[in-house]
């Protein structure tokens, strides 16, 4: 298939990059406008992402090995590997929220690495399916596309609910571009012959990232006494990611 190898990494930048930040800088607006208890409501929300997107990623990366075989392989061992390693990197990056209970940018940068893992499975297998199918055009992929997109923006409201009213424009911008541009490298991975099946060991790393994100949200969401706001936002933050799946199986 003879196909322009920047093809793939303009469309992850189009469909991935763009909307990464539009869902960030969306969630960072809201949190200088409404102040610090804006983080209560949007841990809750991003749970409920946190939460979809798991379970997708560890779908994507075979159960993490259960569905390759019925006995241990190499491929498996990878696989839990990868997750384990993912996992433990991001909780010794992690940095603890300062007396005040003020949250640091760095740990805006570390879940954004941890998403960055899963940017990079999505750029692979984005880089694979071009160079071995080409790209169309047709109504199939634009919604393919568009559910990409609303994942992504959901992606960037998860580092943006970490945001407080003394967050910088350039914080967001920076954890942006970690979570973000990796997909345009593992796009110009895929293009260039890395085999599609390589994306399932980032999909693993994701899946480990997505426990410490969402370990890191929960405390933050159950701090709102209302737990019906809770319940509610962690519903319409998975329902969310739900109906982006149901576009891309229109």
């Amino acid at each position: 298939m003879n196909v322009d190898p920047l093809t793939a990494p303009a469309v992850v930048f189009a469909a991935a990059v763009i909307p990464s930040y539009i869902g960030l800088l969306i969630a960072l607006a809201i949190a200088k406008r409404s102040g610090n208890g804006f983080n209560r409501y949007a841990a809750s929300i991003a749970s409920g992402i946190s939460f979809a997107l798991f379970f997708d990623l560890v779908a994507n990366a075979s159960g993490l090995g259960l569905n390759i075989a019925s006995r241990a392989s190499i491929t498996q061992v990878v696989l839990i590997a990868s997750f384990l390693v993912s996992l433990l990197a991001l909780f010794a990056l992690d940095t603890r929220t300062s007396n005040d209970g003020s949250i640091p940018s760095f740990l805006a940068y570390v879940i954004a690495l941890g998403i960055g893992f899963h940017s990079t499975a999505e750029g692979i297998v984005v880089g694979y399916d071009v160079r071995t199918t080409g790209f169309s055009q047709d109504a199939a992929t634009i919604m393919q596309g568009l559910s990409f997109a609303l994942h992504k923006a959901a992606e960037g409201f998860v580092i943006g609910s970490f945001f407080t009213k003394q967050s910088k424009l350039s914080i967001g911008i920076f954890a942006g571009a970690i979570a973000a541009l990796p997909g345009v490298l593992g796009a110009l991975l895929g293009s260039f012959g890395v085999p599609g099946i390589a994306s399932s060991y980032f999909f693993a790393m994701g899946a480990g990232a997505a426990i410490y994100i969402i370990t890191k949200l929960i405390p933050v969401a159950v701090s709102e006494k209302n737990k019906i706001v809770i319940a509610i936002g962690i519903a319409l933050g998975y329902l969310f990611i739900y109906g982006a799946g149901l576009i891309h199986n229109v």
